[in-house]
């Protein structure tokens, strides 16, 4: 059973402040987790238990993921030197 996925307005915002090609390439990877939300390469955030990260060149899609209702909520997209610092 595929995932929804789930933007949260922080997030949305934040890929509306990408460039066009990057917006594509933050795109597949969303799209991807729809099939599997915990793809090879993940990891989990030491210092929070529910929240996930995912690379996409030197940016982080930070999410979680809610096995019940099938849902990726996306948390926060951004520069790596920046997202961690706003969760």
């Amino acid at each position: 059973m595929e995932y929804q996925i789930v933007l949260k307005p922080c997030a949305a915002r934040d890929v509306s402040k990408l460039a066009q090609a990057f917006k594509e390439a933050v795109g597949v990877v969303i799209d991807s987790l729809k099939k599997n939300p915990r793809p090879l390469g993940v990891k989990k955030l030491y210092h929070n238990q529910d929240l996930y990260r995912v690379r996409v060149k030197d940016h982080r899609i930070v999410y979680q993921i809610d096995d019940k209702s099938h849902e990726v909520l996306i948390v926060i997209i951004g520069l790596r030197n920046r997202v961690y610092r706003r969760i």
